[in-house]
């Protein structure tokens, strides 16, 4: 685990993959173990009390996390690099979004931690944040003038995709990444700006207007206008998207499938039939306050925070293993 406030020494490596947090502008990643030991404290809180809810959950390629009311973050699935077993114990978290094999954070402070692969990173943003979102790379908003800053591994098939981690410049409220592109949106307008690899559209095909909330896959996007919470996608599978009033949207890292929660708090998936696992039609009963689709499954948090559910591919414990009942 490491933590952006401090600095750190690192060796490159050799390559990797799709899904991992590396450096940027190298052919690798960090030749350390996943189990280094944080330097410093005081970035996160320590607590006498239990937390009583789910306030959020973020899913992965393999793995999934869960945000607590007390900043508290339990994490499940695959253990490759350290992403579950290195999860900090400490409380006071303001956010989590698991990527790839790692797994990235905002401290009490707002300061970037980020846990297992590559670790440490000597690119983490500086000062605080108060928005992160991973994919194969991660990127954060910075909280003093919503600049971007994003780091780590864009590669795929063997071709570096460096343009989806030089951000644009101006200031943004939020922001989505993947392997080979990004959209942000803009603060005060609202408008959406997407950059990076465009084969299948998800860049030049974003609609304008103003939106509230947006994620990306390398294939296609999908926001939500801020006026009504209408879902307006775009590139290869963009007009599978049901139509709508949606409060919040994720849609998964291979773009196979992708979900949404109605203003009831309701689930919503679509996909494509026979690529991948589509999740449409497996979606559960209830109400849902927190959404995150992953490779092949998806997890939601019940209104109110007291459970957590998951459904779809289970093949390394994203289903099996979700914590049961309240944190």
């Amino acid at each position: 685990m490491w933590r952006s406030k401090f600095l750190v020494v690192a060796l490159v490596g050799g390559c990797t993959g799709e899904g991992k947090l590396g450096v940027v502008g190298d052919s690798g990643g960090v030749t350390t173990t996943s189990t280094t030991t944080p330097t410093g404290t005081g970035t996160g809180t320590g607590t006498t009390s239990a937390p009583t809810a789910w306030t959020a959950v973020t899913a992965a390629t393999y793995h999934a996390c869960a945000l607590t009311d007390l900043g508290t973050i339990t994490c499940w699935g695959r253990d490759t690099e350290g992403e579950v077993d290195d999860t900090p114990t400490d409380a006071g978290y303001k956010a989590v979004r698991a990527g790839g094999y790692a797994t990235v954070a905002l401290d009490s402070e707002g300061y970037v931690v980020q846990w297992g692969q590559y670790v440490p990173q000597t690119d983490l943003p500086p000062g605080p944040q108060t928005y992160i979102d991973a994919g194969s790379g991660a990127c954060s908003i910075a909280a003093d003038d919503g600049s971007i800053t994003c780091w780590g591994n864009s590669q795929w098939e063997g071709t570096y995709y460096f343009p989806p981690f030089i951000p644009p410049t101006g200031a943004y409220s939020a922001v989505a990444v993947t392997s080979r592109n990004a959209c942000a949106i803009e603060a005060g307008s609202g408008a959406l700006v997407c950059w990076g690899d465009d084969q299948y559209g998800a860049v030049s095909g974003a609609p304008e207007g103003a939106y509230s909330a947006v994620d990306v896959a390398v294939t296609y996007g999908c926001a939500l206008s801020a006026s009504d919470g209408r879902l307006d996608c775009w590139g290869q599978k963009g007009d599978l998207a049901p139509n709508g009033t949606y409060t919040a949207v994720s849609v998964a890292p291979s773009g196979v499938s992708a979900c949404a929660l109605d203003v009831d708090g309701a689930v919503d998936c679509w996909g494509e039939d026979g690529v991948g696992v589509n999740l449409d039609g497996l979606e559960p009963e209830g109400s849902f306050e927190s959404l995150s689709v992953g490779i092949a499954y998806a997890c939601a948090v019940a209104s109110g925070g007291g459970s957590i559910t998951c459904w779809g591919e289970d093949s390394d414990g994203q289903i099996g293993l979700a914590p049961v009942g309240a944190p």
